[in-house]
């Protein structure tokens, strides 16, 4: 069983007051009062003492939800006799309400857990340290008499090896939020750490002396740096984090030995010795940010006391690859290394930054020698585009495109800047183009026609279409506004006979673009679908906004249809329809990291309608499906022939979804003149692992499969959903489905093997 599997266990044990085969310790069973006001430190220690000294293979401390515990400063203590300790945090912790309600002499820290091996936390609760107080009377901003040089740390874990912390809050810390001092084997994901910009000294995460940590998909907002790693760290992992506000993630400041991170922003200190080395920063999206990469040598906390040495850190292989986004400074790149001990090996490649104001470029490859690349710069601007949002641009972009897409230069730029609405008629960008690396930097907004009359002598089945062109990529933080609403009520574009349907223009289409990437855009209200991907091979999107009303029919977020090898991931979508659509001729489609809602979910169909329609290796991991009308499913018209086959949904988190799970081999949404056919699409091979979550219908499982075909080789496993409706228990409907479940609530009865 995965760490991310444990801690979603851990977390439906709670939600659904079933026990596993670990002994639990209920702080609520120790005399903790859990009303947020009388002191429950004592009954979490004597909790603490019989979770530790518990011989079994594991225990589990429980902080049950619905409750608020104030809690004074507290060593939680190992070793412990269990090798696997649980901490299912579901509740509130406290911390005393500023430094005048502290009654510990050391101000260091809060709460603390000390050389505990094997200790997992897990359970969507929430340490709130109360920081306000300290911070209103810290010298850093009120010096003064009574003010305080240092506050509490709100979690500290030393020497603790083997440890994971997932799906947790951290709220107003005093001062740091999670230290991690000497701990080696970490993961740390689905974090929401918060506190003020002005916050001081709120550091998120630190590490120090640390070994082997992963950090990756959390949200990080504070008064300091997201993530600090200090000396002696090796081996740190860190992924898909949101930075912001706070001072960026830093390396430093050092004086000692610090190597193998993957962060972004290094700051060294000048004195002292030591090593800095192999370093990567890939795939980073800044926004708004003063000065995004920084090595800085000459770093000195103090400016005017720091006296120049003869030694210095030295900084080695620091690679800097497949960055973008807007700067508050002038200065997006400062790399400022010692005379002395001078930077090496320091590689920038696809690098692409622009100040928020004026717009410019910096487009480097690895600066090493023998290397060269020629890059040619198009600016929409410079062929005729106004960017009032009133005059039509579509002539001046179709103009910098053909410039763009002829150019025989390696890395060609389409350019469309910051600060400006540009107004576009249907446009289509055709390629092939002589580069096979075409580069679109996207950071001012694009706007369709208000009024419908516009697309008089257009054909209105889309907007705006890049076709043949194979290594497009297409990046920045611009936004594509569909002006969608005068299409929703009527999608026709002059009037027609009664009975007579319309589909309005699909937002953006790519249609037979290989090595096509998306990111960072954000797309809003749609005339129809936003993003349609058809015909391609290769594609990744990710760092995507997507949002319409979800009243807005037809507005799918993203369809895919006849494509292969597609990677959508670390997005939101919210519509009036499918946030992800995937329909026949559609292979190896990867969908992580998508918060989902409003919507219809994400859904695999309707197939069945043509001759033969297949779709095969789908698999949908990490995604939240919010108010959704309904979550995961896949659809079949009666009549068809075909498969849906090696399908996946795994660690998926319903929130007050509709229906959370679907498979309906009855699909006829008008229910008119709906088939009875003997034949079928073939569905099988599809697998649900690690859900939880609630619905507001009570059949929270449906699978209602063909007649005569089946479905065949149906997975549960560890899937717990609970119905929302009062007094209504969630249930699961199976016809003609074989297949197995385990560890699922509601069971699934019907499920043959």
């Amino acid at each position: 069983m995965d760490s991310f599997l444990i801690s979603y266990a851990i977390c439906v044990v709670s939600l659904l007051t079933i026990r596993i085969s670990a002994k639990e310790f209920n702080v609520l069973s120790y005399g903790a009062s859990g009303n947020g006001i009388t002191d429950d430190s004592s009954a979490f220690m004597k909790a603490w003492k019989d979770t530790c000294s518990e011989a079994a293979s594991s225990a589990t401390l429980v902080i049950p939800k619905g409750k608020q515990f104030l809690v004074h400063p507290l060593i939680f203590t190992g070793p412990c006799k269990s090798g696997t300790i649980n901490v299912m945090l579901s509740g509130t912790i406290l911390a005393p309400n500023g430094p005048d309600q502290w009654n510990a002499s050391d101000l260091s820290t809060w709460l603390a857990f000390e050389g505990v091996t094997g200790l997992s936390i897990s359970g969507f609760g929430t340490i709130d340290g109360r920081g306000k107080g300290w911070w209103d009377r810290s010298c850093r901003y009120h010096p003064g008499q009574g003010c305080f040089t240092q506050a509490p740390t709100a979690l500290r874990f030393q020497n603790c090896n083997n440890l994971k912390m997932l799906n947790t809050n951290f709220h107003n810390s005093p001062q740091t939020h999670v230290l991690l001092l000497g701990c080696q084997n970490v993961e740390l994901g689905f974090l929401n750490i918060q506190s003020p910009g002005t916050s001081p000294n709120t550091d998120g995460i630190h590490i120090q002396f640390g070994r082997n940590v992963s950090i990756h998909n959390s949200q990080i907002a504070d008064g300091d740096d997201c993530i600090s790693i200090g000396d002696k760290t090796y081996d740190i992992k860190i992924n898909d984090i949101k930075c912001g506000p706070g001072h960026g993630v830093s390396i430093g400041s050092l004086g000692r030995d610090g190597e193998a991170v993957q962060v972004n922003n290094i700051k060294v200190k000048r004195t002292g010795r030591g090593l800095v080395q192999n370093v990567t920063f890939t795939n980073i999206n800044f926004t708004a940010v003063e000065n995004p990469i920084i090595i800085d040598q000459y770093y000195c906390d103090k400016p005017n006391s720091c006296k120049p040495t003869d030694t210095g850190v030295h900084i080695n292989d620091v690679r800097y690859s497949k960055l973008i986004g807007t700067s508050q400074t002038e200065v997006a790149i400062n790399l400022n290394c010692s005379n002395n001990v001078p930077c090496t090996g320091i590689a920038l490649d696809n690098v692409r930054l622009e100040l928020i104001f004026t717009v410019f470029v910096t487009i480097s490859y690895v600066l090493t020698p023998g290397a060269s690349g020629a890059t040619s710069l198009f600016n929409v601007v410079d062929y005729g585009a106004v960017g009032d949002g009133k005059t039509d641009d579509s002539a001046a972009f179709s103009k910098a495109w053909k410039a763009t897409c002829n150019a025989p230069s390696r890395n060609p730029i389409l350019i469309i800047p910051a600060t400006k609405i540009f107004l576009m008629k249907p446009v289509t960008f055709s390629g092939p183009c002589k580069s096979t690396s075409i580069h679109v930097l996207m950071s001012g907004n694009i706007v369709a026609p208000n009024s419908k009359m516009a697309w008089k002598g257009f054909h209105i089945n889309r907007w705006l279409a890049f076709t043949h062109v194979n290594g497009l990529t297409i990046i920045g933080s611009g936004t594509i506004n569909g002006r969608g609403a005068a299409w929703w009520s009527q999608p026709c574009l002059h009037k027609v006979p009664k009975g007579v349907t319309c589909k309005g223009p699909t937002a953006l289409t790519f249609y037979r673009c290989n090595g096509l990437v998306l990111k960072g855009i954000r797309h809003i209200n749609s005339q129809r679908n936003h993003i349609t991907i058809s015909n391609c091979k290769d594609v990744t999107f990710s760092n995507l906004h997507i949002s319409a009303p979800k009243t807005s029919p037809n507005t799918d977020g993203i369809d895919i249809s006849g494509s292969s090898n597609v990677q959508i991931r670390n997005s939101f979508i919210g519509t009036g329809d499918d946030c992800i659509a995937i329909s026949s001729g559609s292979s190896h489609i990867n969908i992580t990291g998508i918060a989902c809602g409003p919507g219809h979910g994400i859904s695999i169909g309707a197939l069945g309608a043509h001759e033969e329609d297949t779709v095969e290796e789908v698999h949908v991991r990490n995604c939240t499906l919010k108010g959704t009308m309904t979550g995961v499913r896949v659809k079949t018209w009666q009549g068809g022939v075909g498969n849906a086959r090696r399908i996946s949904f795994e660690k998926i988190r319903f929130i007050r979804a509709d229906s959370p799970i679907i498979i309906d081999q009855y699909y006829c949404p008008s229910r008119v003149n709906c088939k009875n056919e003997t034949s079928g699409i073939r569905i099988s091979d599809v697998s649900y692992r690690s859900i939880i979550g609630t619905s507001t219908t009570d059949k929270v499982i449906n699978l209602s499969c063909d007649q005569n075909v089946g479905c065949t080789n149906i997975q549960f496993n560890y899937v717990y959903i609970t119905s929302t409706v009062p007094g209504k228990k969630a249930y699961a409907f199976s016809f003609n489905a074989h297949g197995n479940y385990a560890h699922t609530r509601p069971v699934v009865k019907g499920l043959q093997a």
